[in-house]
């Protein structure tokens, strides 16, 4: 599953609570103190495995309720046994029966709402089969599975199911991952068990449908329905089951005479290859490297509406949300080929292999984030590759000041807390720590190794461990018991010193992380000596808290790096003058070295100074990570001797790749150079591809010339990027009070999912300086239909504050008298004093009744 919406809401993906750790007190005294005992949660206990699944589904769309039938072939797993234990969540269970060949025998059964306990009529061994018939029906809006605050996970999401919104497509979907998908079918929810399975989804004969593996035969059904048989035959976890239906324009392409499909909304079936075209050579590249040709009968992805997550590796059937759904500004602002690569490498690592328990879920998550830099690394080149992974690593060095746990997690109240940037970020980089230790050969050998001994299985941090030892002939517990099952990371300091007398280079270096917390590292690692023709590298192995290393040269070199290719999951502090650091920035072919020169250099006024010099530099790297360090770096020479770079701004703000960096170089315009210079930028970027830059060069253009400002936001109007569109909210709630709903409305319509958040803040600001009644009134029921038609909780909650808020407004508004109300009474001239203030109590009990209906929907 895709991370990346940590970069919206930190968005949370699916779970299931699980039961907080008991507290233990000591008996003998009443006043001692409590102790938390963590609790060991590992693989679940195997009592029974399942073999096959036939679903027969039938959403119905008006009651939001869906109407099955199970066929589940399982066997005991090891101890024979007289019943079998299903998961299935708020159900209504009609029957269960034996189904032996064509013979249906009734069986007795309990349910709780959550577990079928189904009593068998003999004793089952393991080696025979048992096929269970289960009629039910299931019903997700019951569902409210407990720990997600953004989310309400209901495992099977009808969007718009009466068809009265006109802010999503009528369709559905579902969402597996972690334990979500026996809301909508019985099963055994553990990512350790392998089916295959079939589904005979039945539907309006309109719609398009999509489950994983192959569709075997459309069936028209004569009372304007369908029912498409879609076939796995290739074993895989439950929580990877996924069907979807609605509306969607299908693109496909082949790879090795294997079907590659985009189910997309038909608006955008023209950008479907800009956004997705890359699958087919992506595949292919992955086949290569992992040397396991992509081992599915297809693959398709699909954009879904108010998808909760960033997206889900459904095996063959990935699901993305609507920001998938891109056209070339939208693509030259975000490519999101960041989120396919990571869902496709999990149909080998997650998909193919499978975390045995989700204490190893890095076994998934870990690979599947690095193959973004595999994949950027082979596209895009090494540059590219590398100021992705930094950004990767400094995400997780940031965020690991608050928490630090260990990669393999068998302790931990909520499966959730699992998907992080430790089992995600940190994950990634220390395959890519191994890699570079092992070499590419062992490394990439190793990984064939597991996927082929453990696939459509699963398996644990240990097997992996087994897998590169096999491969390299190493013995690396010492590896992964510091990397993958402690937590930390080591933090380095770095001095050095020259013996002219002994023609040496000394090296120290300390490791000074929290050692009562975190391990003391064995780290094998490399030291660069740079001299004016050559690079000088040497190995050491640090595994002290204070070590000083000796090394003999000719002469003194002209700077040190301590890990040299700067692989290490770690911070290094190395001292050095400026000179050296001039002279590193000039040779390093690290970005990382780069960086760290000018983070280390910080802000500068003297533009003449060999620091400056390197920060202006820094404007042209190749990497665009480098050039943004640069540009925050840059207010104050801006500020002080702003004509020294001003043609090198406004080159940036014009032309850089990275639309990021230019938007940040108009920023920088705006804030430090006369409107002479600036306000002919602002119209040259007005007219530029990217939204992100015409966003940024609209909210420029209106601080520097209001008139112009207010003719540009009229333009924009037509506009349907989420950059611009929320832009243009937040300057109506600024510059305007006239009746703009419109722009409002279409913002919701557009934007992605957690740009409304913002959409919805800033109408609720409009409406509160607002005292038009048919304003105030369209702008509430805007306000209450998006809320009433969200997947996400908290922005259901977020609405409600909004709306209540705005109701007090009136409340207020409708006591008014005297001068106050004239200005009311000025907003609405169709109507006198009596009629206003009836129609403000009109609208007042109209807005109670949606909060009535918002806090009854969670």
């Amino acid at each position: 599953m895709y991370k990346k919406l940590l970069f919206f809401l930190s968005l949370l993906l699916v779970l299931i609570s699980c039961k907080p750790s008991k507290e233990i007190a000591n008996s003998k005294h009443k006043n001692a103190p409590t102790y938390r005992i963590p609790t060991y949660k590992g693989a679940y206990t195997r009592v029974a495995d399942l073999v096959h699944t036939k679903l027969f589904i039938t959403p119905k769309w008006r009651q939001k309720e869906i109407q099955g039938l199970a066929e589940i072939t399982l066997h005991q797993h090891f101890y024979p046994s007289d019943s079998i234990q299903l998961n299935a969540l708020a159900m209504k269970i009609y029957s269960v029966e034996l189904k032996n060949e064509t013979i249906l025998t009734n069986l007795n059964f309990t349910y709780d709402s959550q577990q079928i306990n189904i009593h068998l009529p003999k004793i089952y061994e393991a080696n025979e089969n048992i096929t269970l018939r289960i009629a039910y029906s299931a019903y997700p809006e019951n569902v409210s599975l407990a720990g997600v605050g953004s989310i309400k996970e209901k495992g099977f999401y009808f969007i718009n199911a009466d068809s009265s919104s006109t802010f999503s497509p009528t369709e559905f979907w579902t969402q597996g991952e972690m334990e979500s998908n026996s809301v909508w079918f019985p099963t055994i929810e553990s990512p350790e068990q392998k089916t295959t399975w079939e589904i005979f989804l039945t539907v309006d004969s309109a719609l398009t449908t999509l489950s994983n593996g192959l569709l075997v035969e459309t069936k028209y059904n004569g009372d304007k329905t369908k029912t498409d048989h879609w076939n796995q035959n290739l074993p895989a976890a439950p929580y990877l089951i996924m069907i979807a239906a609605g509306n969607f324009s299908i693109i496909k392409d082949y790879w090795r005479g294997k079907e590659i499909s985009y189910y997309v909304d038909p608006p955008y079936e023209k950008y479907a290859r800009l956004v997705f075209g890359n699958t087919p050579e992506m595949i292919e590249y992955f086949s290569h490297l992992t040397g396991i040709p992509f081992p599915w009968q297809k693959f398709s992805q699909i954009v879904v509406h108010d998808y909760i997550s960033g997206a889900m590796e459904n095996v063959t059937a990935v699901v993305h949300g609507t920001n998938m759904q891109q056209d070339p500004g939208d693509y030259k602002d975000a490519n999101y080929e960041d989120y396919i690569a990571h869902e496709l490498f999990h149909h080998w690592f997650g998909n193919l292999v499978t975390c045995r328990s989700w204490a190893n879920i890095t076994l998934n998550e870990g690979f599947a984030n690095y193959s973004e830099y595999l994949w950027r690394d082979y596209k895009y080149g090494r540059t590219n590759a590398e100021s992705h992974l930094i950004e990767e690593l400094n995400y997780y060095l940031v965020k690991s000041a608050s928490k630090d746990s260990p990669l393999i997690r068998h302790s931990y109240d909520d499966k959730e807390q699992l998907f992080d940037f430790i089992s995600y970020n940190k994950g990634g980089c220390i395959l890519n720590m191994l890699r570079n230790y092992l070499g590419d050969s062992a490394f990439f050998k190793s990984l064939n190794f597991y996927l082929t001994t453990y696939q459509y299985s699963s398996a644990e941090v240990d097997q992996l461990r087994d897998a590169f030892e096999k491969i390299s002939g190493e013995d690396l517990n010492w590896f992964f018991n510091q990397w993958f099952k402690k937590g930390g990371h080591p933090q380095l300091t770095v001095t050095k010193s020259w013996s002219s007398t002994e023609n040496k280079e000394i090296v120290e270096i300390s490791q000074h992380q929290n050692l009562a917390k975190y391990p003391l590292y064995r780290l094998p690692l490399t030291v660069d000596f740079y001299f004016n023709d050559s690079i000088v590298r040497k190995k050491i192995l640090l595994d002290q808290t204070e070590q000083i290393f000796s090394f003999p040269m000719i002469h003194q070199p002209e700077a040190v790096v301590v890990d040299g290719d700067r692989t290490l999951v770690g911070t290094i502090k190395t001292e050095r003058n400026i000179d050296e650091n001039v002279y590193l920035f000039n040779h390093s072919k690290n970005i990382l070295d780069r960086l760290d020169i000018i983070n280390e250099i910080g802000v500068f006024t003297d533009v003449d100074s060999p620091g400056s010099k390197i920060q202006l530099k820094a404007f042209d790297d190749p990497s665009y990570l480098v050039r943004k360090v640069a540009l925050n770096f840059s207010s104050s020479v801006c500020k002080n001797n702003p004509l020294s770079i001003q043609d090198k701004i406004i080159l940036i703000a014009l032309h850089d790749s990275s639309t990021e960096n230019r938007s940040s170089a108009l920023e920088l315009l705006s804030s430090y150079y006369p409107k002479s210079v600036s306000i002919p930028i602002y119209e040259t970027c007005l007219k530029d591809i990217s939204h992100l830059v015409v966003a940024t060069a609209f909210k420029k253009m209106w601080n520097s010339d209001a008139v112009r400002g207010r003719e540009v936001a009229k333009q924009l109007e037509n506009d349907s990027s989420n950059e611009v569109l929320t832009n243009l909210t937040f300057y109506y709630t600024e510059n305007d009070s006239e009746n703009v709903i419109y722009v409002y409305k279409k913002a919701m319509q557009k934007v992605g999912q957690w740009d409304k958040y913002s959409v919805a803040e800033d109408l609720k600001n409009y409406l509160t300086i607002n005292k038009n009644i048919s304003t105030l009134d369209q702008g509430i029921d805007l306000l209450f239909s998006s809320a009433k038609n969200s997947s996400l909780l908290s922005f259901k909650k977020y609405c409600l504050k909004y709306i209540q808020e705005v109701q007090a407004r009136i409340y207020t508004a409708s006591g008014l008298s005297g001068k106050e109300f004239e200005k009311w009474n000025n907003s609405n001239t169709n109507l006198n004093s009596s009629e206003l203030k009836e129609k403000l109590l009109s609208l007042y009990l109209a807005a109670e009744d949606k909060i009535t209906q918002l806090q009854i929907s969670y």
